[in-house]
């Protein structure tokens, strides 16, 4: 299984915490379970996804950024601790994105997003060069710049995964027409296919692309052409399930990498990895 993969995206400390009730107005909630494990855990989309890859065996080489400080060391080492390649990771700035996530009893969430300043509006130049010697390129969210530089190195015979996100700084509507004039796998929530309709009216992934839509507790949807399917899940009583999506689309892109014609297998592994992730927490909690 020698192919090489990419994928691009931010990166943030995250700090889940678990409480009883969101507070109101100048009122205050208490803490009642710190749920990041470790403290803070390696996140961003990008990072999560090549984090769930090197445990999937198929190493892939991480672009992201961190700034040189605590949070921005601590985010490096697990990276490198799940074998993923971190040469692709760009140290600088002085102050790493974090992520203030709290959960309630309810199952709501709310999150804080310092977005630091360690993120450059581009890719430098060995950053680039793993995108064009890339097999399998996976764009996440991240710096608008750095997405349109990584759209223009990935090889036309690359496979190009796109995972969403509704993020209107990210995603100029310019970029979400050529990802999705471009991308072989489109990965989005429910929630997100209105964003794409917003930012690139009349749009639609192409035809021959894998379309692959998660639905929460309702399953996952896919179709490729004139073919699709949806696949339930089993719910799981877990607080946290930051990265969840994330886990999904890189066994899906594990999958692929072994069998790129085989979607239905590649959606069940996509859950699988998902479900993996979910069980974990659900353990640790």
């Amino acid at each position: 299984m020698a192919v090489s993969v990419a994928v691009s995206g931010y990166a943030s400390g995250d700090h889940c915490v678990l409480v009883d009730a969101f507070p109101a107005t100048d009122g205050t909630a208490v803490v009642r379970r710190r749920l990041s494990r470790p403290w803070p855990r390696l996140g961003g989309c990008g990072p999560q996804i090549a984090w769930h890859l090197a445990a999937a065996g198929v190493p892939a080489a991480c672009l992201t950024w961190v700034a040189a400080d605590d949070v921005g060391s601590a985010l490096l080492a697990q990276l490198e601790r799940s074998g993923a390649d971190t040469a692709g990771v760009v140290v600088g700035g002085r102050r790493t994105a974090e992520s203030f996530i709290a959960y309630d009893a309810g199952g709501r969430s709310a999150c804080f997003y310092d977005p630091g300043d360690a993120t450059r509006d581009d890719l430098a130049p060995g950053q680039r060069a793993l995108v064009a010697a890339a097999d399998l390129v996976c764009l996440t969210v991240g710096p608008a710049g750095a997405t349109r530089a990584a759209l223009a190195a990935t090889r036309p015979e690359a496979r190009l995964v796109w995972s969403v996100k509704a993020d209107p700084d990210a995603y100029p509507s310019e970029l979400v027409e050529g990802l999705l004039e471009r991308a072989d796998v489109v990965a989005l929530s429910a929630g997100e296919r209105d964003f794409l309709e917003q930012r690139a009216p009349g749009k639609a992934p192409r035809e021959d692309a894998i379309v692959i839509e998660t639905r929460g507790a309702d399953g996952v949807c896919w179709r490729r052409g004139e073919r699709g399917g949806h696949v339930p899940v089993r719910p799981l009583d877990v607080r946290d399930t930051t990265g969840a999506g994330d886990a999904l689309v890189a066994g899906v892109i594990a999958q692929l990498v072994r069998d790129a014609d085989d979607v239905p297998t590649a959606v069940a592994a996509g859950i699988d990895s998902s479900r993996a992730l979910l069980e974990r927490r659900g353990r640790e909690e």
